[in-house]
């Protein structure tokens, strides 16, 4: 039974130890046995209750093994000396010093019968003396822990001066082997780690100190101490701290090594080990900006995740999880920067927010997260021009600065990137003020970051920068003359594969052409040089997707204006790298934000050039590079292998196999994650697929440059060239309307005249240009916001005009002329808007055309003609262009039949060959819920149903038939697909685009699929498609050439032909011109013969012009009634 004195003990091992102590005293005082046997009792029970390496484990087995000698002195039972000296024994195995050893030969060499009462008493004083030394350290690391915990709640230095001071004189009282010493050992390595980050030490012996105390504390502790894990956790951070000290590559991996053994030992013993897992994914970052390698990038950002996941229900530590969070959002911060992924930018900014909210004034981490959080605003104003992100950015971090004191080791950072913010302040709003305190700061920084501190570099760039814009702005040279002598000091600290080499050459190149322009131009050695540094910061491998692409951008537009001779060299290095944008590891979303972010212009910007230089097939193959790039990615996925397989099997194979897995890749749905928190598991999941596509992809790339080593397969995979682009105007000329900020031009390749062929009988082609310099881009943009905004009274006319075309020479012709418009009516009609449009469109672009084309009218059968229009002119009905009157027409239908093609590799392929049984599948809407009825759907599957064989057509209307998964399965089956119904166009997200059916939407991005049977291979029956619904050809005002919309993904995704329509149709209209359109197409069908006559799709383009006459013959109609029908393809 329990004794009761024990019971009333509260359950606490300080409680019980003190007990115990008073209960022994009482017994020296009184001798009596029955005091002494509760003291042992209490004893027993704290020795139970021990961690098996606490330092009061040692204290516990000290005081039981004294009491029971006493006891045996007492009561001379032997059972009591052998318990005794089997503690004693335990105590030697670990803590042997020399009081214990003492002791333990006494006790245990000599036989306990003829140990005399002064050899006890010996023993006993010994003992006593060792529990004392015991007790010291004890009471020395509890007064530290409370001392630390003070400086860490407060951040006074005073306090966490005294816990060293304390810790000190616990390890000094600790010898070798003791369990305790451990422990002191590791709480004064990381108490003296603190003071050294705090004061701003820069004494590399400290940390070597500190290191060694480390390894002392991992040799003294046990191997299977439970805390074991933690003390290589402790020395893995102290190597982290010592490599951003001094920059030592091996500290970092010495780090990693550590904190990996550390994760191993914790997860053994079923121990939280989030922190050790942040502090690993901030090494693994580390490297990353050392090596430029992503996989450590993405290892990073998936240790910081499962850092937060061991710690979500973790609210007892919330400093942990708010650590956690900075490096997570550091780390997606640079993989955004890498990358470019908005989703990562956007997530950064909300962790190191809730980071920062967890860090109240005076955290003394919080200069950490202001430090973090301003950065990833900073980043957001560069990228996206936020102002207000950038405001914000320099609040925070002048926060963080008043912070981080003079001393304070991380003070050189706020300062840095206050510095920068300022920078790009002035570059937003010119206030010279903030470019002179840029300076200041970066000039502080460089003097804390003396030879040869690992950051050093990027404060030579960052004063050099600045120099530069002072010299630009007070017209001193010799600001620019020193900014090139720091620029070079820091190239000699930036040696491959450093990442920022390419951004410090970047400078110097535009320093370079500053000080040659500052010489009248005269300077070719400067001249020389500055493009030498933009070619080798535009092909160097080792620093980030995204800063190459910006870097080889600006090359482009700096040999452009100068007329440089690499400027052609310039626009192809740039061109190519835009693919990697679209990386077929990245899911479909991804790759159009993207592309939505960089690509805009480059390919207009780069044909406009070579057509300058005469360059005219280099011109086209720009084009055709530079965009719908997003659909030159996709369909690499899709590309026939035969050739390959038939020579290379084993690597056809392989090509096959990461084409199947990548475009499984395409469809996964970030949007599905960003909805959970950053901890959540969803995330890790989708980090992991992530890295292993990307692996996939790069495994991709190195097959496809083993292909193209072979014979034949040179220019696999490749952006096609001239000689077989040129083939797209076969069956007529296609006309490219380029138009960029400098000039519009019309480049038209065109079969030469029949009987006209070369030696082989093969047909000729030519090329040529037109310029069209009365369209010009400020009057594309304007032509496309009159026809949106449709403005009325004389008012909004008048703002209109100033607006769109500010200060230039057209301004008043069309105020005056629109103006004029007004003068009999009160309102501005559509109409009339539309013959300003078309009348302007005929005069500066198609007319001139035609005229270099020498067509002539043609009312019966006039030749086709496709149109591939880019930039703004992409939203304009050049096929409706002319003058319109009530004296007569002179218009391009009068002249030709007018297509569309997004690209010339979209006329290459053949039409696709009908496979027998021929079936056409018509999917009407009637109502959708949500949206007004359609009720002139059922009137226009009557008039497809008169005109088309019923053999050969199904007729869908009904709700259970028109659901999406039923019309992706008639996708794949039908030669000829017929929607009338909603469409809608997605201006955010144009993936998202689609038809709305009765169960929902048929987006763009399901279009793209693969279907239900699991072959990845495009649809194979399908020849033509018309989309009698709104919106279906109009495309994402961000990315005028990706054609994001519904008629170009059909065609990409296999359709050789689409009817679609520009904007929203009037209802009775849809049947008028599916009759005339298909009673057209099917005039010469007959589905009962053998073999039946099928339809010739690629009359369809001559079937519409035809059904367009026919309903431009009704009184009155007007131009918005018949200009949305629209052909695409063959």
């Amino acid at each position: 039974m329990q004794n009761p004195a024990i019971s009333e003990v509260e359950d606490s091992l300080d409680d019980i130890l003190g007990c115990a102590s008073v209960i022994l005293g009482e017994f020296h005082q009184s001798v009596d046995l029955q005091t002494l046997d509760i003291g042992i009792a209490l004893h027993r029970t704290a020795l139970s209750l021990w961690d098996p390496s606490s330092i009061h484990r040692f204290q516990s087995l000290f005081e039981l093994s004294s009491s029971l000698l006493i006891r045996f002195h007492r009561s001379g039972e032997i059972q009591n000396l052998e318990e005794s000296i089997a503690l004693l024994r335990q105590l030697l195995d670990i803590r042997p010093n020399r009081i214990l050893c003492l002791v333990a030969a006494l006790l245990v060499t000599e036989p306990h019968r003829s140990l005399t009462a002064s050899q006890l008493s010996e023993a006993y004083r010994l003992t006593r003396k060792s529990l004392q030394s015991g007790n010291e350290a004890f009471n020395f690391c509890r007064s530290g822990k409370e001392s630390w915990k003070a400086f860490r709640e407060s951040g006074n230095l005073s306090s966490l001066r005294d816990a060293v001071s304390a810790f000190e004189q616990c390890e000094t009282l600790l010898s070798w082997g003791d369990v305790g010493r451990a422990e002191a050992l590791t709480l004064l390595a990381q108490t003296r780690l603190d003071l050294f980050i705090q004061t701003g030490s820069i004494d590399a012996g400290e940390l070597d100190t500190i290191i060694e105390l480390h390894c002392e504390a991992i040799k003294v502790i046990p191997d299977s101490a439970p805390d074991r894990g933690a003390l290589f956790s402790h020395l893995g951070k102290t190597f982290h701290r010592r490599f951003t000290q001094y920059g030592a590559a091996t500290d970092l991996h010495k780090s990693i090594t550590a904190l990996r053994v550390a994760v191993n030992l914790k997860r053994a013993v079923d121990a939280d080990c989030s922190s050790i897992l942040t502090s690993l994914g901030f090494a693994r970052h580390e490297l990353f900006e050392i090596s430029g390698d992503e996989s450590d990038l993405d290892a990073a950002v998936a240790f910081h995740r499962e850092a937060l996941t061991s710690q979500r229900e973790d609210l007892a530590r919330p400093d942990n999880r708010a650590a956690s969070l900075n490096n997570l959002g550091r780390a997606l911060l640079e993989r955004f920067l890498h990358r470019g992924s908005t989703s990562d930018l956007d997530a950064a900014i909300s962790i190191h927010s809730d980071a920062l909210n967890m860090r109240a004034v005076p955290h003394p981490s919080r200069s950490v997260s202001l430090h973090n959080l301003a950065h990833c605003f900073n980043e957001r104003f560069l990228h996206m021009s936020d102002t207000k992100a950038l405001d914000s950015a320099i609040l925070l971090q002048r926060e963080a600065v008043a912070l981080r004191p003079p001393g304070h080791l991380d003070r050189v950072a706020s300062l840095s990137n206050l510095a920068n913010s300022l920078q790009s302040r002035f570059d937003h709003a010119s206030d010279i003020s903030d470019l002179h305190e840029a300076v200041q700061l970066h000039r502080e920084c460089l003097d804390l970051r003396k030879s040869p501190h690992l950051d050093r570099n990027a404060s030579l760039h960052n004063l050099a920068i600045c120099l530069g814009k002072l010299s630009e702005n007070i017209g001193d040279i010799t600001h620019l003359e020193d900014s090139i002598e720091l620029l070079d000091e820091a190239l000699t600290l930036l040696h491959a594969p450093h990442p920022e080499r390419a951004s410090a050459l970047f400078t110097l190149a535009q320093h370079l052409l500053c000080k040659y322009r500052d010489s009248g131009f005269k300077d070719s050695a400067c001249l020389q040089r500055a493009f030498i540094a933009f070619r080798e910061a535009s092909i160097y491998k080792h620093c980030s997707l995204t800063r190459r692409f910006m870097i080889s951008r600006q090359w482009c537009m700096r040999a452009d204006e100068i007329n440089h001779s690499s400027a052609l060299e310039a626009y192809s290095t740039t061109i190519a790298l835009l693919p990697q944008f679209a990386m077929l590891g990245l899911d479909l979303e991804s790759r159009r934000q993207a592309l939505a972010s960089i690509s805009d212009g480059l390919a207009r910007s780069g044909a406009e050039c070579a057509i300058r230089l005469n360059e005219l097939p280099k011109a086209i193959e720009f084009l055709e590079a530079g965009r719908s790039v997003f659909w030159s990615q996709a369909l690499q996925l899709r590309t026939p292998l035969h050739d390959l397989k038939s020579v290379h099997p084993d690597l056809g194979e392989k090509v096959s196999n990461l084409f199947q897995k990548l475009e499984h890749a395409s469809y996964r749905d970030i949007r599905s994650v960003q909805k959970f928190p950053p901890e959540a598991k969803e995330h890790m999941v989708f980090e992991a697929e992530a890295k292993h596509y990307r692996k996939l992809n790069s495994d991709l790339l190195d097959i496809l440059e083993d292909v193209r080593h072979h014979s034949g397969f040179e220019n696999f995979l490749r952006p096609q060239a001239f000689p077989i682009l040129k083939h797209a105007a076969r069956n007529g000329p296609v006309v490219i309307l380029n138009i960029s900020k400098l000039a519009c031009t019309a480049v038209i390749v065109s079969p030469v005249q029949d009987g006209l062929s070369d030696a082989g009988g093969k047909k000729e082609f030519s090329s040529g240009t037109v310029s069209l310099s009365d369209m010009t881009h400020g009057l594309a943009m304007f032509l496309v916001h009159l026809l949106r905004e449709n403005p009325r009274a004389t008012s909004q006319v008048s703002k209109f005009v100033a607006e769109y075309l500010p200060r230039t020479g057209i301004q008043s012709t069309y105020q005056t002329r629109l103006i004029g418009e007004l003068e009999h009516s009160e309102i501005f009609t559509t109409d009339k808007i539309f013959q300003i449009v078309l009348s302007t469109l005929w005069t500066s672009v198609v007319e001139p055309i035609f005229g270099a084309l020498k067509l002539k009218k043609s009312a019966n059968n006039p030749p086709r003609l496709w149109w591939c229009p880019t930039g703004l002119l992409s939203f304009l009905p050049i096929h409706a262009a002319g003058t319109y009157s009530t004296e007569g027409t002179n218009c391009a239908s009068d002249y030709v039949i007018s297509s569309y093609t997004p690209t010339l590799a979209a006329l290459l392929d053949p039409p696709a060959h009908i496979i027998l049984p021929f079936k056409m599948t018509a999917i009407i809407q009637p109502e959708t819920p949500n949206l007004r009825p359609l009720p002139f759907t059922r009137v226009e599957l009557s008039e497809i149903e008169s005109q088309v064989p019923g053999k050969w057509l199904t007729s869908l209307g009904r709700a259970s038939d028109t659901t999406v998964k039923v019309a992706r399965a008639h996708l794949r089956e039908s030669a000829v697909m017929h929607f009338a119904c909603h469409g809608t166009q997605d201006f955010a997200n144009p993936l998202e685009s689609g038809l709305r059916l009765s169960d929902g939407l048929l987006k763009v991005s399901q279009i793209m699929q693969k279907f239900d049977d699991g072959n990845s291979s495009t649809v194979s029956r399908t020849s033509l498609a018309f989309l009698n619904a709104c919106e279906t050809a109009r495309g994402d005002d961000g990315m005028p050439d990706e054609a994001m919309h519904l008629a170009a993904s059909l065609l990409f995704t296999g359709f050789r032909g689409v009817i679609a329509t520009m904007w929203t149709i009037a209802d009775p209209d849809g049947p008028k011109v599916a009759r005339t359109f298909y009673g057209e197409l099917f005039r010469t069908c007959n589905a009962y013969s053998d073999p039946p006559v099928l339809p010739n799709v690629t009359k369809a383009a001559y079937a519409l012009h035809r059904a367009i006459v026919k309903l431009r013959e009704e009184p009155g109609i007007s131009f918005a009634r018949w200009i949305p029908f629209v052909h695409y393809g063959l």
